[in-house]
């Protein structure tokens, strides 16, 4: 008896092929609108002393911040405020007095979006120093200038305190006209 033909086996159909994964889409914000833009930085302001200075500056969205800093554009410093705000100020201490810094700011919102600032500058001041005060119906306040150039005054302020009244409020206060310097 002939043997029966064997039915050939069918052929494997291809898999399908696995489709790439898809890259993560950021989460929409509140509105359904989705943020890709970095925080933008406005009212910076440097206030600098003699060995410190105060840099503070708003975000238009809540961000963390670094501030880098130092000697030269390679920087070396860093301090950094894990805190998400849009109000953001660093105290820079223990700096050299009559010294140019170089600093930049870098923000990052919840969506990892950074925004760097470009090398600014801020220069710390001269010292002065108050050599005598004198109290009594003679009352006066001596200024000494110890530096080689003279040191603007202009916006300072002199206030008298008193502990008999209150050390939390100057009894009186006198603003320096912008054009005093010794």
């Amino acid at each position: 008896l002939p043997s029966p033909l064997a039915s050939p086996s069918p052929s494997p159909s291809p898999s399908p092929k696995a489709s790439p994964n898809p890259s993560p889409t950021p989460s929409p914000q509140s509105g359904g609108t989705v943020d890709i833009l970095a925080p933008t930085v406005s009212s910076l302001a440097v206030q600098a002393s003699s060995n410190l200075a105060v840099i503070s500056w708003q975000t238009d969205e809540d961000s963390t911040a670094i501030i880098e800093y130092g000697l030269t554009t390679g920087f070396g410093n860093n301090l950094i405020d894990a805190v998400s705000s849009q109000k953001h100020t660093f105290y820079l201490e223990n700096l050299t007095l009559k010294t140019t810094y170089y600093f930049r700011l870098k923000n990052r919102d919840k969506q990892s979006n950074e925004s760097w600032s470009t090398s600014q500058t801020f220069q710390t001041k001269p010292k002065i120093l108050i050599s005598e005060v004198q109290t009594g119906s003679d009352e006066f306040v001596e200024i000494y200038n110890p530096n080689s150039e003279a040191v603007s005054l202009g916006g300072f302020y002199l206030n008298y305190y008193s502990a008999a009244v209150s050390w939390a409020d100057p009894q009186r206060r006198w603003q320096l006209p912008s054009s005093a310097s010794i």
